[in-house]
């Protein structure tokens, strides 16, 4: 499930796969027995897990699973939209999550229209204080705060407006992306 319908989303943009499938098919998740059990088999590889989806923190059981994660000693990675972080600041960092990889595409303006909701940016600004804020409190260095931009005819003109916004949310790293072509037709328009 994603509170999202960003414009260059594989998922659930303009072309995106899952806006094809039915309510039934979208409406089923896994429980977080079977997720648990999922993880149960990962950790004898030491795996790295990476919640995402459409938006993680959709999932009623998310922050309850990434206590699970981290209580089988696995590194637990989370890619959001950053559009409920405030709401889940200080669990998530009391969770134990190592990294957080939040998608960005550019300064307020170029992000909240790519996006979609006026407002956005602003939301996960806030979201990312109150994360920092949170860390600083508990003298915990993580999760480490990485931005993730992907380009796109949106807003490659643009892009190093996102080293002030990576420098204002005191983010880790910032990691440049381009899009997942669904099919050639894709490619070509992009």
């Amino acid at each position: 499930r994603c509170n999202l319908r960003c414009k260059m989303c594989g998922q659930w943009g303009e072309g995106g796969v899952t806006r094809a499938a039915g309510a039934e098919t979208l409406s089923r998740e896994l429980s977080q027995q079977q997720i648990s059990s999922v993880i149960d088999e990962a950790v004898r590889f030491r795996s790295n897990i990476t919640l995402f989806g459409g938006e993680p923190l959709l999932y009623p059981g998310c922050v309850e699973l990434i206590r699970y994660i981290k209580a089988k000693g696995l590194h637990c990675l989370m890619i959001t939209n950053g559009s409920l972080l405030e709401r889940y600041a200080e669990a998530i960092v009391d969770a134990g999550l190592d990294e957080l990889n939040l998608s960005l595409d550019g300064s307020e303006e170029i992000h909240d229209r790519i996006r979609g909701v006026p407002g956005l940016f602003a939301k996960i600004m806030a979201g990312v204080d109150s994360l920092n804020y949170f860390k600083a409190m508990k003298a915990n260095a993580r999760p480490l705060i990485n931005l993730q931009c992907t380009i796109t005819r949106y807003n490659y003109r643009d892009l190093e407006q996102l080293l002030a916004v990576a420098a204002r949310m005191k983010a880790d790293s910032l990691t440049f992306h381009n899009l997942i072509f669904l099919n050639r037709s894709v490619l070509e328009e992009q």
